[in-house]
C-alpha cells in the first residue's frame, strides 16, 4: 500500500465520519422538534378540554366582539402561558360567537388555540361549543 492510498483511505474515512456527525445533529433536532409538538398538542388538549368544563359566560370565552378574528395571532383574544417539561409555551386563543363557518348559530362559540414556542406558531386546533342555556 503506498502514501497515497493511504492518503485517500484517511480522508474517506474523515468526509464518512463527517456525514455520520451531520446524521446525528439532525436526528437530534428533529427530536427535539417533535418533542416540542408533542407538548404543544398536550397543552391544546389541556385548554379544549378546560374550554369545554367552562361555562360558556366565563371571562376565558369572551369574545373581544371581532368575529373575523379567528386566525389572528398577532393581537388575541386571550393569551396565556405554559410549561411543560421545562418548555415555556405561549398559549393564545380567539373565540368568535354564533357563528359556525359561514352560518349563524346561536349559542355557538367557535374558539382557535395556538400554542407558539420561540415566536412560531407549532400547533393549533379549532373547535366549536355550544350552550343551551
Amino acid at each position: 500500500m503506498t502514501l497515497i492510498e493511504i492518503l485517500i483511505a484517511i480522508a474517506i474515512l474523515i468526509i464518512s465520519l463527517i456525514a455520520l456527525f451531520e446524521m446525528g445533529n439532525h436526528v437530534t433536532r428533529m427530536n427535539r422538534t417533535s418533542e416540542r409538538i408533542s407538548d404543544a398538542n398536550f397543552v391544546i388538549s389541556q385548554y379544549a378540554e378546560m374550554f369545554k368544563a367552562l361555562p360558556s359566560d366565563a371571562p376565558e370565552l369572551k369574545n373581544d366582539e371581532d368575529n373575523n378574528d379567528l386566525d389572528d395571532t398577532t393581537s388575541p383574544d386571550h393569551q396565556d402561558t405554559a410549561t411543560v417539561a421545562k418548555n415555556t409555551y405561549i398559549v393564545m386563543w380567539n373565540v368568535v360567537d354564533n357563528r359556525a363557518g359561514e352560518d349563524t348559530v346561536y349559542g355557538m362559540k367557535t374558539i382557535k388555540i395556538f400554542v407558539v414556542w420561540k415566536n412560531k406558531v407549532i400547533s393549533s386546533v379549532s373547535m366549536a361549543r355550544r350552550s343551551y342555556e
